[in-house]
């Protein structure tokens, strides 16, 4: 068989495939492609032990950190530059705002070790936990990168995208460490970087909450 002969084969496989498999048999049956929902509710188990939904929460803004309690250095100074930002908001705003730290680490961070690691910082933050699954499902609808990397191969994350801790046992979990703000329906507002200071935040969750 020629050489030409051979391509011309190969163009009508390729063509027949297309026509088949890709090409919608109705022109009413074609729909606009669209990227998969951000976010979205959750039931998890809080740090008191009981089930927690974003839906719960519904009617205030919430501010979401995911992390976990092994993290040597980011998650503590995120945690408490969320408690910094509960403090510097006029109370009339705090008490419409959910603080919500979410493990990246559900085989350690049980509701009780959560609760543990949450008492040094301030008492209005909601520490939430689940399955592998739960969490997996959160992690992936709120578009975080989450990996758990043998301590032997972790590496320092680059401040404001991951975080490589320390560990109990032989893991670690880089993640990303940005603030999510979502508003009263659980829709999603904007991200912060950590490296905004709590002033920086508070001011501006100041001009998008409406200052009361």
């Amino acid at each position: 068989m020629g050489r030409r002969a051979y391509l011309l084969m190969a163009f009508l496989a390729l063509l027949l495939v297309v026509v088949v498999f890709v090409l919608p048999s109705d022109s009413s049956e074609k729909k606009p492609s669209a990227l998969p929902p951000f976010g979205g509710d959750f039931s998890l188990k809080s740090h008191l032990g009981d089930t927690f939904t974003l839906s719960s929460v519904q009617g205030s803004f919430a501010l979401v950190f995911f992390g976990f309690t092994h993290c040597p250095e980011v998650c503590p100074l995120g945690l408490k530059k969320m408690s910094d930002v509960l403090d510097l908001l006029p109370q009339t705003s705090s008490s419409r705002l959910a603080p919500i730290f979410i493990t990246v680490d559900p085989l350690r961070d049980t509701p009780s070790v959560l609760a543990s690691y949450l008492s040094s910082f301030s008492p209005k933050i909601v520490g939430l936990t689940g399955t592998e699954a739960e969490i997996a499902d959160v992690v992936k609808r709120y578009a975080i990168y989450a990996e758990k990397v043998a301590l032997h191969d972790s590496a320092h994350g680059e401040s404001g995208h991951a975080e490589s801790g320390h560990g109990n046992g032989d893991y670690t979990v880089n993640h990303t460490t940005h603030f999510i703000l979502l508003d009263p329906r659980g829709n999603f507002v904007k991200l912060y970087a950590d490296d905004l200071t709590a002033q920086d935040i508070t001011r501006d969750l100041a001009l998008v909450m409406g200052g009361g």
